[in-house]
């Protein structure tokens, strides 16, 4: 692999891996109110460990030393070491609101709603009524309780699955397949999917099935 001419993705140092995360995760998050702050050193390190991987995986290739990991399995690395070191070290809540609340309580303070017992005494169908960044509240609260618990894992998941689906739309325009269109994963196959990157061991070669699943 000619790393320095053509890197994976164009990510040829550090900071353009660094960059390139903190615009997306910022992007992700500002739908749901949030901003955060990623570890510089942290990111250092996925780029390392990132790079390595893929260098191994084509010296260890025995059917043809010559072939660099594709796409899918150079994005599969890359979220395996985000996932591992996250470097996602701060979620904050906007500006205004200040302070350490709950995710409901913050919540009630963006709406403007009186008191913490006020919120509690709305009804489930008032508290649709109500929107915040263009979602009913429930649902708002939902993406706001899932990316505090799960951040780092949500976002690692999903920038590696970007990059795949990106180069893998393009791969199939070139070869004539306008039809593509491969699925975004959600609802309760996301929740598993980020238990499991938190709390179980998931190698790099299992993201690697679980995207070609996905694009497949």
């Amino acid at each position: 692999m000619d790393w320095d001419t053509k890197p994976p993705f164009g990510y040829n140092d550090e900071q353009a891996l660094l960059l390139a995360y903190q615009t997306y995760c910022k992007d992700q998050l500002k739908d749901i109110g949030l901003d955060c702050t990623l570890s510089v050193q942290r990111i250092h390190d996925v780029f390392g460990a990132w790079k390595g991987d893929l260098l191994r995986s084509k010296d260890a290739n025995f059917r043809n030393d010559s072939v660099t990991p594709d796409h899918i399995k150079s994005a599969a690395y890359l979220t395996y070491w985000l996932r591992r070191e996250a470097p996602i070290i701060k979620l904050e809540t906007p500006p205004q609101g200040g302070g350490m609340y709950s995710v409901e309580e913050q919540v009630k303070i963006e709406l403007g709603i009186g008191d913490i017992q006020t919120y509690h005494e709305v009804s489930p169908s008032e508290l649709n009524s109500f929107q915040l960044f263009g979602m009913p509240i429930p649902k708002f609260i939902e993406n706001r309780q899932r990316m505090f618990a799960y951040g780092n894992e949500l976002l690692a998941f999903s920038f590696g699955f970007e990059l795949a689906l990106n180069f893998e739309s393009q791969k199939r325009k070139e070869r004539g397949d306008s039809n593509f269109q491969a699925s975004h994963p959600s609802g309760a196959f996301i929740e598993d999917l980020c238990y499991f990157f938190k709390f179980k061991s998931v190698s790099p070669h299992s993201i690697d099935l679980i995207y070609r699943a996905i694009l497949w």
